[in-house]
Protein backbone atom coordinates (compact mmCIF):
# COMPACT_ATOMS: atom_id res chain seq x y z
CA UNK A 1 0.00 0.00 0.00
CA UNK A 2 1.35 3.60 -0.86
CA UNK A 3 0.01 6.68 -0.14
CA UNK A 4 0.38 10.31 -2.21
CA UNK A 5 -1.61 13.16 -2.90
CA UNK A 6 -2.65 15.74 -5.34
CA UNK A 7 -4.08 19.25 -4.73
CA UNK A 8 -7.36 18.39 -3.98
CA UNK A 9 -7.10 14.39 -3.13
CA UNK A 10 -5.55 12.17 -1.34
CA UNK A 11 -4.89 8.51 -2.51
CA UNK A 12 -3.94 5.23 -1.33
CA UNK A 13 -2.71 3.08 -3.46
CA UNK A 14 -3.38 -1.04 -3.17
CA UNK A 15 -2.73 -3.46 -5.33
CA UNK A 16 -5.53 -3.47 -7.55
CA UNK A 17 -7.21 -0.04 -6.59
CA UNK A 18 -6.65 3.81 -6.12
CA UNK A 19 -8.67 5.66 -3.45
CA UNK A 20 -9.16 9.06 -4.11
CA UNK A 21 -9.56 11.24 -0.94
CA UNK A 22 -11.20 15.07 -0.73
CA UNK A 23 -9.23 17.06 0.87
CA UNK A 24 -10.37 19.84 3.05
CA UNK A 25 -7.96 23.09 2.76
CA UNK A 26 -9.46 25.62 5.17
CA UNK A 27 -6.63 27.89 4.73
CA UNK A 28 -5.67 27.52 0.96
CA UNK A 29 -8.26 30.39 0.04
CA UNK A 30 -6.81 32.59 2.08
CA UNK A 31 -3.33 32.15 0.88
CA UNK A 32 -4.35 32.02 -2.70
CA UNK A 33 -6.01 35.43 -1.94
CA UNK A 34 -3.39 37.05 -0.12
CA UNK A 35 -0.78 35.80 -3.40
CA UNK A 36 -3.58 36.86 -6.01
CA UNK A 37 -3.48 40.84 -4.12
CA UNK A 38 0.05 40.93 -3.80
CA UNK A 39 0.47 40.12 -7.28
CA UNK A 40 -2.02 42.57 -8.33
CA UNK A 41 -4.16 40.02 -10.67
CA UNK A 42 -6.83 38.28 -8.67
CA UNK A 43 -9.91 40.68 -9.91
CA UNK A 44 -8.63 39.57 -13.38
CA UNK A 45 -8.25 36.30 -12.90
CA UNK A 46 -11.54 35.47 -11.09
CA UNK A 47 -13.57 37.05 -13.63
CA UNK A 48 -11.52 35.23 -16.85
CA UNK A 49 -11.61 32.55 -14.96
CA UNK A 50 -15.48 32.21 -14.29
CA UNK A 51 -16.62 34.87 -16.60
CA UNK A 52 -19.12 36.51 -13.48
CA UNK A 53 -19.19 39.31 -11.70
CA UNK A 54 -15.83 39.59 -9.14
CA UNK A 55 -17.93 38.43 -6.34
CA UNK A 56 -20.05 35.48 -7.51
CA UNK A 57 -16.38 34.38 -9.11
CA UNK A 58 -14.65 34.93 -5.46
CA UNK A 59 -17.29 32.86 -4.26
CA UNK A 60 -17.12 30.59 -6.18
CA UNK A 61 -13.28 30.38 -6.40
CA UNK A 62 -13.18 29.87 -2.67
CA UNK A 63 -15.35 27.07 -2.38
CA UNK A 64 -13.36 25.17 -5.40
CA UNK A 65 -10.25 25.83 -3.26
CA UNK A 66 -12.00 24.63 -0.17
CA UNK A 67 -14.09 21.27 -1.84
CA UNK A 68 -11.77 20.70 -4.47
CA UNK A 69 -11.41 17.00 -4.05
CA UNK A 70 -15.23 16.65 -3.41
CA UNK A 71 -15.56 18.49 -7.05
CA UNK A 72 -13.07 16.34 -8.51
CA UNK A 73 -14.48 13.15 -7.54
CA UNK A 74 -18.20 13.98 -8.51
CA UNK A 75 -16.61 14.85 -11.78
CA UNK A 76 -15.13 11.72 -12.40
CA UNK A 77 -17.94 9.56 -11.27
CA UNK A 78 -20.34 11.58 -13.70
CA UNK A 79 -17.73 11.75 -16.63
CA UNK A 80 -17.21 8.22 -15.94
CA UNK A 81 -21.15 7.09 -15.77
CA UNK A 82 -21.55 8.94 -19.05
CA UNK A 83 -18.68 7.48 -20.61
CA UNK A 84 -17.91 3.99 -19.72
CA UNK A 85 -15.13 2.49 -21.39
CA UNK A 86 -15.58 5.08 -24.31
CA UNK A 87 -12.22 7.45 -23.98
CA UNK A 88 -10.24 4.62 -21.89
CA UNK A 89 -11.03 6.14 -18.56
CA UNK A 90 -9.73 4.69 -15.77
CA UNK A 91 -13.42 3.18 -14.44
CA UNK A 92 -14.71 5.02 -11.17
CA UNK A 93 -15.93 1.85 -9.40
CA UNK A 94 -17.66 3.39 -6.43
CA UNK A 95 -17.72 6.85 -4.60
CA UNK A 96 -19.30 7.62 -1.49
CA UNK A 97 -21.01 10.42 -1.43
CA UNK A 98 -17.76 12.12 -2.96
CA UNK A 99 -15.73 12.05 0.02
CA UNK A 100 -14.34 9.30 -1.76
CA UNK A 101 -13.95 7.46 -4.65
CA UNK A 102 -12.82 4.35 -5.71
CA UNK A 103 -11.22 3.58 -9.22
CA UNK A 104 -8.89 0.64 -10.45
CA UNK A 105 -5.84 1.05 -10.43
CA UNK A 106 -3.17 0.88 -13.31
CA UNK A 107 0.58 0.58 -13.62
CA UNK A 108 3.10 4.52 -14.18
CA UNK A 109 3.52 5.10 -18.27
CA UNK A 110 6.76 3.80 -19.11
CA UNK A 111 7.32 6.55 -21.85
CA UNK A 112 5.53 10.04 -21.92
CA UNK A 113 4.90 9.24 -25.55
CA UNK A 114 2.14 6.54 -25.08
CA UNK A 115 -0.09 9.82 -24.23
CA UNK A 116 -0.07 10.73 -27.69
CA UNK A 117 -1.81 6.80 -28.15
CA UNK A 118 -4.73 7.98 -26.14
CA UNK A 119 -8.25 8.31 -27.72
CA UNK A 120 -8.57 12.17 -26.10
CA UNK A 121 -5.65 13.19 -27.38
CA UNK A 122 -6.90 14.97 -30.52
CA UNK A 123 -9.21 17.37 -28.12
CA UNK A 124 -6.99 18.20 -25.62
CA UNK A 125 -3.90 19.28 -26.84
CA UNK A 126 -5.34 22.28 -27.79
CA UNK A 127 -6.30 23.53 -24.31
CA UNK A 128 -4.43 26.15 -22.85
CA UNK A 129 -0.99 25.50 -21.95
CA UNK A 130 -1.31 26.06 -18.45
CA UNK A 131 -3.77 22.84 -18.35
CA UNK A 132 -2.21 19.83 -16.34
CA UNK A 133 -5.00 17.33 -17.80
CA UNK A 134 -2.41 16.01 -20.59
CA UNK A 135 1.09 15.52 -17.71
CA UNK A 136 2.33 11.57 -18.23
CA UNK A 137 1.64 11.67 -13.99
CA UNK A 138 -2.46 12.04 -15.11
CA UNK A 139 -2.09 8.51 -16.68
CA UNK A 140 -1.61 4.62 -16.46
CA UNK A 141 -1.37 1.79 -18.55
CA UNK A 142 -3.92 -0.98 -17.90
CA UNK A 143 -3.46 -3.87 -20.65
CA UNK A 144 -0.82 -1.90 -22.31
CA UNK A 145 -2.95 0.80 -23.86
CA UNK A 146 -2.83 4.39 -21.78
CA UNK A 147 -5.95 5.24 -19.66
CA UNK A 148 -6.51 8.95 -18.26
CA UNK A 149 -6.79 8.05 -14.40
CA UNK A 150 -7.26 11.87 -13.03
CA UNK A 151 -9.70 13.17 -15.23
CA UNK A 152 -11.54 15.35 -12.34
CA UNK A 153 -10.67 18.80 -13.48
CA UNK A 154 -12.96 21.41 -14.80
CA UNK A 155 -11.02 21.02 -18.20
CA UNK A 156 -12.18 17.15 -18.16
CA UNK A 157 -15.80 18.56 -17.32
CA UNK A 158 -15.27 21.00 -20.42
CA UNK A 159 -14.17 18.92 -22.64
CA UNK A 160 -16.54 15.56 -22.17
CA UNK A 161 -19.59 18.17 -22.18
CA UNK A 162 -18.08 19.23 -25.75
CA UNK A 163 -18.04 15.44 -26.74
CA UNK A 164 -21.22 14.95 -25.98
CA UNK A 165 -22.89 17.40 -27.56
CA UNK A 166 -21.40 16.37 -30.69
Amino acid sequence: MRFTYGCTRWVILTDKYAIKIARIRPLRPFVRLFIGVKEENVGKVLKQRYKRNFLFSGLKYIFYILFGGFVANYIEYKIYKNNPNKYNLVPTIFTFFFIFNIQIKGEPLKKSADIKKHRLWSFVKFLPKETDLFLPKQFCLINNKPYLADYGSPDAKFIFENLRKK
